[in-house]
């Protein structure tokens, strides 16, 4: 929702560098290029790209793109673990999804599926917000 609403994934823009890209969604990606000229970093669910004019120039922001199909057809370790929570600081209302493990896969109830949203918080501060990310953000899938 939010990146419809902002045009950012979590506060990155499209037109960001890759080491501020990286500083927000973090570490965790792997890294592509078809040439000298073009690079994407895949953050799990969220695909970043940039161009240069030359192998001496700086990197430009192009686009991202949000591989949404990704949360039902794949596994879930394949989406980054910053998007089990996404907090907007201005409202500071919280957004859950759910994130599944396998075992509870099997137990589900429900048709909820990997990427439904699970609940809307309201009043959710920034130290809420870094308290779930680091309980819940280094859980394996």
């Amino acid at each position: 929702m939010d990146v419809v609403t902002s045009g950012t994934v979590l506060g990155a823009k499209p037109t960001d560098s890759p080491d501020r890209v990286t500083a927000i969604l973090g570490s965790d990606f792997a890294e592509n290029s078809l040439n000298n000229h073009s690079m994407w970093r895949d953050f799990g669910m969220a695909d970043f790209s940039w161009v240069r004019e030359s192998p001496d120039s700086p990197w430009e922001g192009h686009h991202f793109t949000l591989q949404v199909h990704r949360l039902s057809h794949w596994s879930s370790s394949i989406v980054n673990t910053s998007i089990r929570q996404h907090w907007q600081p201005a409202s500071q209302v919280s957004v859950m999804t759910f994130r599944a493990h396998p075992e509870w896969q099997q137990r589900r109830r429900g048709d909820d599926r990997i990427g439904d949203v699970h609940a809307i918080h309201s009043s959710v501060s920034a130290e809420q917000v870094a308290r779930n990310r680091e309980r819940h953000g280094r859980q394996n899938a």
